[in-house]
This record gives structure tokens, sequence and C-alpha cells, in this order.
């Protein structure tokens, strides 16, 4: 089941609001310009290679780049760094957990399951942690984005991973 967790950073460590009903979240993210979506991937085997995982979720990428517009689908290594983009991002949880983290006048923290996405609307600070066996398909425009990494952002209210 995914949550929303809203921290203030001024309180730190102590999320003010906790969401777990997917129309709340979906509600409280799209004030933002975010989006929580679910698609349906395909069950995968531990090891696939990025071209294999990315042909063995065709159908379910498609979709969200039909529904979003974007054009490049990529596996996310490991745990990015905060960065702010100047084009919509969408991650796609396609196995494990994530934790995507969005950086409004407060802090968005979505943890997110098999078959979540999340779109990240544009000029938004955000970071995604995962489990470990998770894997996410990162959806961009590389021909109309620009990332700036953000090392310090947020620095007194870091979610925990799990």
């Amino acid at each position: 089941m995914s949550s929303l967790s809203v921290y203030v950073p001024e309180l730190g460590q102590q999320p003010v609001k906790i969401l777990t009903h997917a129309d709340d979240i979906g509600a409280h993210l799209k004030q933002k310009g975010a989006a929580l979506l679910r698609e349906r991937s395909a069950h995968i085997q531990p090891g696939l290679g990025e071209a294999e995982l990315l042909t063995h979720q065709k159908s379910a990428v498609d979709a969200l780049k039909s529904i979003s517009g974007l054009s490049k689908a990529q596996r996310l290594q490991g745990a990015a760094e905060p960065i702010q983009s100047d084009a919509q991002n969408l991650y796609f949880c396609t196995q494990g957990r994530m934790l995507v983290c969005l950086g409004f006048d407060q802090l968005y923290a979505v943890e997110c399951h098999q078959h979540d996405a999340v779109l990240v609307p544009e000029s938004t600070v955000h970071w995604i942690l995962k489990e470990e066996g998770a894997e996410i398909i990162h959806l961009s425009d590389p021909a109309t984005s620009t990332d700036t990494v953000l090392c310090h952002f947020f620095e007194h209210c870091k979610p925990e991973l799990f």
C-alpha cells in the first residue's frame, strides 16, 4: 500500500501528516502538479540487464510514456541524489519499494510499491531511495531536460528508507 508522509523541515523527522488512501494521496500530489499512477508491471526475474528489464516491462512503460508524454526510459541505478530538473520526470517501481521525496514548501515522501509510478513536475527538487533489490524505471525527456544536483536540500528533514 502506498503512503504519503508530509514533513515540515523546521520540525525535522516527525511527519505532520500521513496519508494511506490512494485518492487522498492523489489529491495532495495533484495540488502540487505531481501524480501517483498505477500501471501493472510484469513479474521479473532478478538479475535482468537494463535492456531485458525494459523489454519485459514494455507494455507498462509504453502506457506511462503515453500518459506522461516522456520519451526515454532507463533503469534507475542506486539512489538518486537530490536534483532539480527543468522538465518533468516519472519513476516507475516494477519490483520492491521506493521512496520518492519531493521538495515543495513541505517535504512530500511518497512510499511506492510494485506497480506505482510518481510523476514529478518540472522544477521540483526530488530524490529517490530504493530498497535493495527494487527495480525502478526512470522516464524522462532528454531533449528538454537539464538536471541540477542539490546536495543539501532539506538537510534537517530526511525520511528514513522503510
